[in-house]
């Protein structure tokens, strides 16, 4: 698997929106799917906010597994 830096350094997500504040952009996302995940695998996102982790899965031919509350 990837290996990363310590320290990252990306661009501020755009906020889609009041109804959620805390937006991951999506490059931050893309990196950590691109280091720790393969074409094809599942990519779990459990706090699932505003989606941006399952976009860019898609985008990356990854599945995604949402959170579902039971």
């Amino acid at each position: 698997r990837g290996s990363l830096e310590d320290i990252w350094y990306t661009k501020r997500g755009k906020k889609q929106s009041n109804a959620h504040g805390a937006v991951f952009p999506e490059n931050l996302v893309r990196t950590i799917i691109d280091n720790f995940s393969s074409e094809g695998e599942i990519v779990y996102d459990p706090f699932m906010g505003t989606g941006t982790t399952a976009v860019v899965a898609q985008k990356m031919n990854r599945k995604f597994l949402p959170f579902i509350k039971g």
